[in-house]
């Protein structure tokens, strides 16, 4: 489920090329965002960043939005 969820985020990245010849990158559901002159740097930190998102949120107890279908159903126990 964990694995689906981050591969639908990612597939989901809206990029651009900046006039600057810089790299965006975009997760709109997510609001993350991220720019950086080299295009390995920017895929690395946006991935990070939605890793790092998916933790903060899980741990506050926080729903996180289904992408491409996919969710993140957290079971509760007693």
């Amino acid at each position: 489920m964990l694995t689906e969820y981050i591969q639908a985020a990612l597939n989901s990245i809206t990029w651009k090329i900046m006039d600057d010849g810089s790299f965006y990158a975009e997760i709109p559901l997510l609001g993350l965002q991220t720019n950086n002159p080299h295009l390995e740097e920017c895929q690395c930190h946006i991935r990070e960043m939605l890793e790092e998102h998916i933790v903060i949120s899980l741990s506050r107890n926080n729903v996180l939005p289904a992408i491409g279908g996919v969710e993140i159903k957290v079971k509760e126990t007693a």
